[in-house]
C-alpha cells in the first residue's frame, strides 16, 4: 500500500507539472508581449510582429555600433502608410536612468528643431515664399538683451537673409524677429499645437514620454525671451519619434496620424482625415530643406565623398544645444528623403556626453538616408 501511494503521488506531480508547462506554453503563444522592446531585441519575433524593416534596421544598428555606440536613436517612418521601418539606438537607455526606448524620450531639448514651427507658420499662415528676404542686423548667432536685432535696416546685399538661408544655417535672429515682427505669439501657439506638442496628439502606437515644453506668457517675459524662445532655447523637449512624426505631418498637409510600430495597427486613410496646413504649405517647405547640407550647419555632411550620391535629394534641420538628463550637447538631424518624391521622414539624435565622439546628428540621418537609397536600387532591380 505504501508503494502503490507514492506510485499515485508521483503520477500527480508528473500530471500537475505537464499541466502548468502546457498552460504556460499556451499563455505564451495567445497573449502578445505588450513590451515593444522585446520585440527589437528578439529578430526573428520584431520582424513577424511589427513594421521594422530587417535590413535597414540591423544596417543602422551597425552604422550606430562602427560609431562606438553614444546615447543614439535613429527613427525612419514610411510617410505613406505612418509605419515605423527603423528605430534604432546606441547606448542603453538603462545606462542613463530611462526604462524605455532611447527613441521614445522627450526629455532631449529640441533645439534648433523648434525653428520648423517657426518657418511652417511663416509659410502657411503669412504666405512667405522660400525666396522671400528680410533684412537682419548683427550677424545670426545671438539674440541680445538691447533688442537690436529687432531694427529694420536697409535692404542690402550683406543684411538681407531669404527664408531658406536662415533655415539651413539656423539663423537664430531671424526666427526671433520673424515671431515677434510678424507670426506673433497668437499664432505661434496654434502651429505649436499643430505640430505634436499638444497633450491629445498621440505621436505613436507604442509608449512616447510626453512631451514637455513651457510655453512664455508674452505678457510677463521680455521681448528677448521670447525672442530666444521662438529661435528654439525655450523649455522645449521632444523625442526622436516626434520629430519623424513631425516631419510626416507636414508632408501629409498637416494630417495627424499616429505612427505605427505594430503591423497590426491600422493603416490611416489620409483622405478622410482633416488638413491642417495649405497644400502649398508642403511644397515651399521642401524647398528650404536642402540648404543645409548643400551650404548650411549640416554642410559638413554633404561635403563628404561618402554622401555624395544623396546631397542633392536629401535635406532637413539641424539642432545642437545642451541637455541635462542624458548631460551633453545633445544633435539632432530631422528630414525628409527622397525631395524630388518624398516618401520617408528621417530623425536622429545623438548626445556628446564625452570629449571623444564619432558622429552627430546629421551623419546618423545621412546614413539612413544611405541605407533608404539602396533599398531603393534593389526594390527597382527586383522589378
Amino acid at each position: 500500500m505504501i508503494y502503490l501511494n507514492r506510485y499515485k503521488l508521483i503520477v500527480f506531480l508528473c500530471c500537475l507539472l505537464i499541466t502548468t508547462v502546457w498552460t504556460s506554453i499556451s499563455f505564451a503563444i495567445k497573449t502578445p508581449d505588450p513590451d515593444y522592446q522585446k520585440y527589437l531585441r528578439n529578430v526573428s519575433l520584431s520582424f513577424k510582429k511589427t513594421n521594422i524593416d530587417k535590413t535597414l534596421q540591423t544596417y543602422l544598428q551597425n552604422k550606430v555600433n562602427a560609431a562606438k555606440s553614444p546615447i543614439a536613436a535613429i527613427t525612419v517612418v514610411d510617410i505613406e502608410d505612418a509605419s515605423i521601418i527603423a528605430m534604432v539606438e546606441g547606448r542603453s537607455a538603462a545606462s542613463w536612468d530611462y526604462s524605455g526606448h532611447t527613441a521614445t524620450y522627450s526629455g532631449f531639448p529640441a533645439a534648433s528643431l523648434f525653428k520648423t514651427v517657426s518657418a511652417v507658420a511663416l509659410i502657411d499662415h503669412h504666405g512667405r515664399k522660400h525666396s522671400d528676404y528680410s533684412t537682419m542686423t548683427g550677424g545670426c548667432q545671438h539674440v541680445t538683451g538691447k533688442a537690436t536685432w529687432l531694427k529694420d535696416v536697409k535692404k542690402t546685399k550683406h543684411s538681407r537673409i531669404s527664408l531658406r538661408r536662415a533655415y539651413g544655417v539656423s539663423c537664430n535672429r531671424y526666427f526671433a524677429k520673424e515671431a515677434i515682427q510678424t507670426i506673433g505669439f497668437p499664432t505661434l501657439h496654434k502651429y505649436i499645437k499643430k505640430l505634436g506638442w499638444n497633450v491629445n496628439t498621440k505621436i505613436a502606437d507604442i509608449p512616447v514620454n510626453n512631451t514637455q515644453i513651457n510655453i512664455p506668457d508674452p505678457d510677463k517675459v521680455s521681448t528677448q525671451n521670447l525672442g530666444k524662445f521662438a529661435a528654439g532655447f525655450g523649455k522645449v523637449g521632444m523625442s526622436s519619434l516626434h520629430a519623424a512624426w513631425q516631419m510626416m505631418t507636414i508632408m501629409q498637409d498637416g494630417k495627424q496620424a499616429p505612427l505605427r510600430f505594430y503591423n497590426k495597427s491600422p493603416r490611416p486613410i489620409w483622405n478622410d482625415l482633416k488638413p491642417t496646413l495649405k497644400k502649398s504649405t508642403k511644397k515651399e517647405f521642401l524647398k528650404i530643406l536642402n540648404y543645409s547640407i548643400r551650404s548650411g550647419s549640416a554642410d559638413y555632411v554633404g561635403r563628404k565623398r561618402r554622401f555624395r550620391s544623396i546631397r542633392k535629394n536629401f535635406g532637413g534641420k539641424t539642432g545642437t544645444l545642451t541637455g541635462m538628463h542624458p548631460f551633453g550637447l545633445v544633435t539632432w538631424f530631422a528630414g525628409v528623403y527622397p525631395l524630388d518624391k518624398p516618401r520617408y521622414a528621417i530623425s536622429s539624435v545623438v548626445v556628446l556626453d564625452d570629449d571623444l565622439w564619432f558622429a552627430k546628428g546629421p551623419q546618423l540621418a545621412a546614413e539612413a538616408a544611405m541605407g533608404l537609397r539602396k533599398k531603393q536600387r534593389l526594390a527597382l532591380k527586383k522589378r
